[in-house]
């Protein structure tokens, strides 16, 4: 079993979105939304 963590920061270093992932597999896609996210 594999897991994964994700973290996307702004330019001031601010976490936007995080996720913690289990039961990562080769081949496993994760699509992430930022449309709500403030560009910058």
């Amino acid at each position: 079993m594999s897991s994964l963590f994700i973290e996307i920061t702004d330019l001031q270093g601010r976490i936007v979105f995080s996720s913690s992932e289990t039961n990562i597999n080769a081949g496993t896609v994760k699509q992430i939304n930022l449309n709500s996210v403030e560009a910058g």
